[in-house]
């Protein structure tokens, strides 16, 4: 489901950003191959949603602290 427009897809169909290892880190790590551990965002390819990803980003990585990697 895309964390914008709450749409669901197919997982292909979408992209998958996980929390920094280092959460010092002011961005999210985009995942290509789906298979990096850690916490998943998935965006659809809506480019209404890529901009507002781009804007939630900071909010996001909100949910990454304290998560284990």
């Amino acid at each position: 489901m895309c964390v914008i427009c709450r749409k669901r897809a197919p997982k292909g169909d979408l992209a998958r950003y996980v929390c920094p290892r280092d959460l010092a880190a002011d961005s999210l790590v985009p995942d290509p191959g789906r298979n990096k551990p850690g916490r998943g965002f998935y965006v659809c390819g809506e480019p209404e949603c890529r901009e507002k990803f781009g804007k939630a980003e900071k909010g996001l990585m909100k949910k990454c602290k304290g998560v284990c990697i």
